[in-house]
């Protein structure tokens, strides 16, 4: 999560505004949460509403941000699908409409969160340039107001993903068992999140999760992985080892997880080559780092 978001929820005045956005939707809805969950219970206590960009309008945004709750309490505002909600602008008229004038001076007891999904804002964190060619009023909040973008998060970046996901919920996952859940689980964030929230409730507060943890608690998603490959290689399987690749890549591309473990493989094989086979499989898969499971 970004160090802006984080700083943010252990924050007891929030901004005026804070916009969220990107290719991501599991982590802004997941920040979205996080955010809620802050601000709406103790100590803090903000009432909540919620509403959908298309249902409601600029106006309606400035009238429910002004509007001062039942019991005079701060309140949080969310605002899904907030590009549903502009609707057509009229450039000529934009500083008399009630949304620019909300936006020069907002109301302080409001945190008024926008999600959006326009394509147009993704890469802004990488573009100093882009903000200002940005159609209102993003020029104006992008420039003016806390914003986030949550870029999309490519297969190849999984494995760090789990690892520091699995941190934030106590857990330390080995590194064959984050090549597995990835392996079986990893279609999306979410999916994956999941996963891990599954091996939480199923480790009851141990930390060190192993290959065959993730083996009980994710089950077989995919019918053939690359680990079974990496038995097919071993057993000199050309024919099984095809058909596995290709059952890999019709489900997801990770070519770059089959590269890497593949490598992972034949450095261990070769470690393998110059040890006394004749000790048992468990001190054999000790010694090149790999749990006994490959050993057969």
């Amino acid at each position: 999560m970004p160090e802006s978001v984080i700083k943010l929820i252990n924050d007891q005045n929030p901004p005026p505004l804070l916009l969220l956005f990107g290719e991501e939707e599991f982590l802004i809805s997941r920040s979205t949460d996080l955010l809620i969950t802050k601000f709406t219970n103790p100590p803090l206590n903000y009432q909540f509403e919620k509403y959908d960009g298309g249902d409601v309008t600029l106006d309606d945004i400035v009238l429910t941000a002004n509007t001062s709750s039942f019991f005079g309490e701060k309140k949080l505002v969310l605002i899904k699908d907030f590009d549903k909600s502009i609707g057509k602008i009229q450039k000529k008229n934009i500083e008399n409409t009630k949304f620019y004038k909300y936006l020069s001076n907002p109301n302080e007891n409001t945190f008024l969160v926008l999600q959006s999904n326009n394509s147009n804002l993704n890469g802004l964190s990488k573009s100093k340039t882009k903000a200002s060619n940005l159609p209102y009023p993003y020029n104006i909040i992008v420039q003016k107001y806390l914003w986030v973008e949550y870029p999309k998060v490519w297969p190849s970046e999984f494995e760090n993903w789990v690892r520091k996901a699995a941190k934030n919920l106590k857990l330390e996952l080995e590194p064959d068992a984050t090549q597995m859940l990835i392996s079986r689980s990893g279609e999306s964030l979410r999916t994956l999140w999941n996963e891990l929230e599954k091996l939480q409730i199923f480790m009851g507060g141990n930390s060190k999760v192993t290959l065959e943890d993730v083996l009980e608690v994710a089950g077989s998603s995919k019918e053939l992985n690359v680990f079974d490959l990496q038995k097919a290689v071993i057993k000199k399987d050309l024919k099984t080892a095809v058909k596995i690749i290709n059952e890999i890549l019709r489900y997801d591309r990770q070519e770059m997880l089959i590269i890497s473990v593949l490598q992972k493989l034949f450095l261990q094989l070769f470690k393998l080559s110059e040890m006394d086979l004749n000790q048992n499989k468990y001190a054999l898969a000790q010694k090149i780092g790999v749990n006994a499971f490959f050993l057969g």
